[in-house]
């Protein structure tokens, strides 16, 4: 005869709650659970658009060092034409002595002719451009996912490899596989805690886009976990 034991809560030692049973059988963690694979770390969804509505606070910490991002930025106006994802602690965004570099490498959906090239990203100011670039139409966006390695370690830099479909509203042949990737200087290495993804006007020709750039409003939705190294 199989034996049962009948819980509410599980208990550390000095009365914390760590885990509540509701009557259905759903399982709820007072805190996420670490090193156990990928965790939920932070998670938002904006119907409402506005420049920061996809930041995330206190998402990154020192039980990680490499992240899984899920991500759809969408730009309901027609300002601005690449994707960023920005770094921050405590609700200010990194924007001084942190220079990145990327690059990132597009093909046309269906097309083997003139679907092809590559774009070029820099900033002094902690701006990663990870992705464009958009049209002139309203509601363009992208949907995608991206790996962010060592963003709370203040030695390691920063990167990010992301991989995205772009999808331009001016024709449905205009949809591109875009794969990108960004990094802080090795001498510029920043800890951070938060995140930011949006649009800014920005420059794929390696010009500096700097913290003061132009930023759009968006909406959309943005999921990280931490993943167990």
């Amino acid at each position: 005869m199989a034996s049962e034991i009948g819980v509410q809560n599980i208990q550390h030692t000095n009365g914390t709650t760590a885990i509540t049973i509701d009557t259905s059988g759903n399982v709820n963690f007072n805190n996420p659970p670490i090193n156990v694979g990928m965790t939920h770390v932070g998670s938002v969804s904006a119907t409402t658009a506005a420049i920061d509505a996809l930041h995330i606070n206190g998402c990154f910490s020192a039980d990680y060092d490499y992240y899984q991002v899920f991500y759809r930025v969408n730009r309901p106006g027609t300002t601005g034409a690449y994707l960023y994802i920005r770094f921050g602690n405590g609700g200010t965004l990194i924007s001084t002595s942190t220079a990145v570099r990327g690059a990132m490498q597009y093909h046309q959906l269906n097309t083997s002719t003139v679907g092809d090239g590559k774009q070029y990203y820099f900033s002094s100011e902690g701006v990663h451009q990870i992705h464009g670039s958009l049209g002139s139409i309203a509601n363009e966006y992208f949907s995608g996912e991206c790996i962010i390695m060592n963003p709370f370690s203040s030695s390691i830099p920063t990167a990010i490899k992301s991989r995205c479909i772009m999808y331009q509203q001016s024709s449905e042949a205009n949809k591109w596989f875009e794969e990108s990737g960004s990094s802080e200087d090795v001498g510029d290495a920043a800890s951070a805690t938060d995140i930011r993804m949006g649009v800014v006007v920005g420059d794929e020709a390696g010009s500096d886009i700097t913290a003061s750039a132009t930023f759009a409003p968006v909406d959309g939705n943005v999921t990280v976990f931490g993943v167990k190294t």
